[in-house]
């Protein structure tokens, strides 16, 4: 054997090894049924038509807050590792003792972004403390090296201010607090997303434009659709919205979002999926919300036909823009895309579709040799990509791995 492949072999041994570490990861029972109880909710709510990254994320964090109030730990150090943890089991990569199948934690992005982002925001609060406390000794140092008038005038400090030095020093890093008072900035965060990503992206949309929402489920740019249309600089502007109907799965969702923007006096046109190529080339911008937005860019959609929306526009060159908040940002790649990411549901979750009476015969219908196929979310390559807003800036694709390094700690 060449020392290649026994350094090779020590590799795959080393990360068997690890894997099963990982394996005997364990929490006590509190966590377990926390834990549980929101996977759970997780998997009642699994439909399609009920996913909103938003409360998730929010769920998400409420779960992080209350795991930090149970967790028990003696250091800093042991207190990161099970957030690791926990970071590990929002990904679904792990499965701790007592805790019910995670697998439903692969489709939900945000769960692990959130945890992440508390790990960076926490590393970054445990690194200025430790500087802030070298700093202390550095200069306690340089004044014990004055001697003469200096020592003396330092010698007749009152004893309020020697015990209130004192005091400083005996300071410790409250890590507990420290990471729930973050857990509530972060959700303050996302509440506070729309009206960021309005004052952000409202110049992108101009006086008697064309616009097309191929995603209909998304609450991000609904609300970032009113928000414009309320401005009060925006009253003398008009815009036009056309509508994908997004069939099967978000019809509904698409019928309600045009008649929320036409009670708005919003010129509102639903079309179906195949029209898209038709009134293409009267279409001044796309907009797109998306339920993950990846490092290199790509993104991750809940409605189904809209990479056909995009490569429609890039053949017509019109600007395709994104709009998500910084918590659908995540430090992951998108590898094996259609194994990983892609879903795609059977028969069950389109079952009114299939007629339940043969229209002549008035017989039920036999489907158990039927096979329907339906996609449930939809992926877009970075390069169909032009812009992508959120409630930090407006990036280009090509720079989003630099907005994940200042804003997530990487997995």
């Amino acid at each position: 054997m060449s020392s290649l492949d026994s350094n090779a072999f020590t590799n795959i041994s080393a990360q068997i090894s690890g894997a099963k570490k990982i394996e005997k990861v364990s929490f006590d029972q509190e966590i377990n049924e926390l834990i549980n109880n929101f996977l759970q909710s997780l998997k009642t709510n699994s439909q399609p038509t009920s996913r909103s990254s938003y409360t998730i994320s929010l769920e998400t964090l409420n779960v992080l807050k209350k795991f930090i109030g149970f967790m028990k730990f003696s250091t800093t150090e042991e207190f990161m590792n099970n957030l690791k943890k926990l970071d590990l089991l929002m990904e679904g990569n792990i499965k701790p003792k007592g805790i019910i199948g995670s697998a439903v934690l692969k489709k939900e992005f945000c769960c692990g972004n959130m945890v992440r982002r508390v790990i960076f925001m926490l590393r970054e609060e445990i690194n200025n403390h430790h500087i802030s406390l070298h700093k202390q000794e550095g200069s306690e140092d340089s004044s014990s090296n004055k001697v003469g008038s200096m020592f003396d005038l330092l010698a007749r400090l009152p004893k309020e201010q020697q015990q209130v030095s004192s005091n400083n020093k005996s300071k410790k890093f409250d890590i507990r607090a420290t990471a729930i008072n973050i857990i509530r900035e972060l959700t303050d965060e996302v509440k506070n997303i729309d009206e960021q990503i309005f004052q952000i992206g409202i110049d992108l949309i101009h006086d008697n434009e064309i616009l097309l929402i191929p995603t209909p489920d998304s609450k991000t740019i609904l609300n970032f659709l009113i928000n414009v249309k309320k401005d009060k600089n925006w009253k003398k502007r008009n815009f036009t919205c056309i509508i994908t109907e997004s069939y099967p799965n978000n019809l509904q969702k698409a019928q309600r979002f045009a008649l929320k923007l036409s009670d708005l006096g919003i010129d509102t046109i639903i079309i179906p999926d195949s029209m898209v190529f038709a009134v293409m080339n009267k279409i001044g911008k796309v907009i797109i919300g998306c339920k993950q937005i990846f490092s290199n860019g790509s993104a991750i959609v809940s409605s189904t036909g809209v990479q056909t929306v995009v490569q429609c526009a890039k053949e017509f060159r019109v600007p395709i823009i994104v709009i998500a908040g910084l918590y659908k940002l995540s430090s992951l790649s998108p590898f094996d895309i259609k194994e990983n990411y892609l879903e795609v549901g059977g028969s069950k979750l389109t079952g009114n579709l299939l007629p339940k009476q043969h229209s002549v015969t008035e017989d039920e219908g036999d489907y158990s040799r039927l096979v329907m196929v339906n996609n449930i979310n939809d992926f877009i390559a970075a390069e169909f990509i032009d812009i992508i807003i959120t409630n930090t800036g407006a990036y280009s694709p090509s720079f989003m791995y630099r907005v994940v390094a200042d804003n997530y700690e990487y997995s």
